[in-house]
């Protein structure tokens, strides 16, 4: 399948997002965890450690994706892509300094990454695994360590997310990254954990995720997305005392937006500050190529869409690519987000005019 229209099914097929939550006898069974002796000390890391995997499996329904399904290289291909002069996409696998969909986070081009997703019951975990630097033939060498993994779950009976951060460079490769569960006595295992992760709760990282738990640029234009009811769910982090945390964040609710927001938030983070104006071309990041930039500069370019990520239009599996048509179908809901995103969070009369409306981020 063409990447753009994977994009358009997987991440704007909103109608699919209520649907993912499983019912009835395919729900597993909710196991009831104890943290109590887990987290009896946690003034130390390997202690903050444990207890905060113990706190995620408990949230989780007393489930952790086991060590062999989370493996970097059980994970999905990240494709590099060019674009040509007609606009078509080529796959990139030299050492490029701009692309077509750059990391949003990095502003790289590397080829070799990988994304992985796992559904269980209500529970959703994706892991990612970065290269930042380029390195032949890296996709196809599972003991080439990655530059970067994170790792994020959530459930979505209970809104609850896991957040877990590499250090960056310190050796995860294809088959080697260690269980996240170190509620056991295994302590080779919790060695490796703490030799390749640093502590967090997930609070800076909701600041970049803040419409839900996982976010979708063009840098996964090549994967096969999985969506869920996270797009609209409730959103919280768990903590090492148990408790869910809110990320602080408000989504916009007003009319205007409508075309936006029927199918997943707009945040007041770095949906409103850069996402959003990234995704509808009116600022694009690093790691662009020029005409990606270019493109999305010039609504008149024949090439305008190029820049304009979020939404493509489609007339069934055929992808509009009639500015006209765009701005007639979706340039009002992008002006409310634009205007809007100046006070983020704030209910106010935008620029335009638009009644700019709030709501706290859904918990529990």
């Amino acid at each position: 399948m063409h990447p753009l229209l994977i994009l358009a099914t997987a991440l704007l097929g909103c109608k699919t997002d209520q649907d993912s939550v499983p019912v009835g006898d395919s729900v597993p069974e909710i196991i009831e965890v104890d943290c109590t002796a887990s987290c009896e000390d946690t003034s130390t890391a390997e202690g903050k450690a444990v207890c905060y995997s113990c706190q995620c499996k408990s949230a989780m329904d007393g489930w952790l994706p086991s060590q062999d399904e989370f493996q970097c290289a059980e994970g999905e291909e990240i494709v590099i892509y060019s674009s040509d002069s007609d606009g078509s996409l080529s796959a990139v696998d030299d050492d490029v300094a701009t692309c077509a969909n750059p990391t949003l986070l990095y502003g790289t081009c590397s080829p070799g990454g990988r994304l992985g997703q796992i559904t269980h019951g209500t529970v959703t975990a994706k892991f990612i695994c970065r290269r930042n630097h380029y390195v032949a033939g890296a996709a196809s060498d599972e003991s080439l360590p990655f530059d970067d993994v994170g790792i994020i779950l959530y459930n979505a009976r209970n809104g609850a997310s896991c957040w877990f951060d590499d250090n960056d460079g310190t050796g995860i490769a294809g088959r080697n990254m260690p269980a996240l569960d170190l509620t056991g006595d295994d302590a080779d295992n919790r060695a490796a954990f703490l030799g390749y992760y640093y502590f967090t709760e997930g609070k800076s990282c909701t600041s970049c995720h803040d419409n839900d738990p996982f976010n979708y640029t063009p840098y996964l234009w090549s994967v096969n997305w999985t969506p869920g009811s996270y797009t609209f769910g409730s959103f919280q982090r768990v903590t090492t005392s148990g408790a869910l945390e809110s990320n602080g964040t408000s989504a916009l609710t007003s009319p205007e937006a409508a075309a936006c927001t029927s199918c997943h938030r707009i945040s007041s983070g770095a949906t409103c500050s850069n996402w959003a104006p990234d995704s509808f071309g009116a600022a694009k990041g690093a790691g662009y190529e020029q005409r990606v930039v270019n493109a999305a500069a010039d609504p008149e370019s024949d090439l305008w869409w190029l820049g304009t990520w979020m939404p493509y239009l489609y007339d069934g599996d055929t992808q509009v690519k009639d500015h006209a048509a765009w701005e007639s179908q979706y340039g009002r809901a992008r002006d409310a987000v634009q205007a809007c995103c100046a006070q983020p969070g704030v209910d106010s009369t935008g620029a335009d005019g638009t009644a700019c409306t709030w709501e706290q981020t859904p918990e529990g």
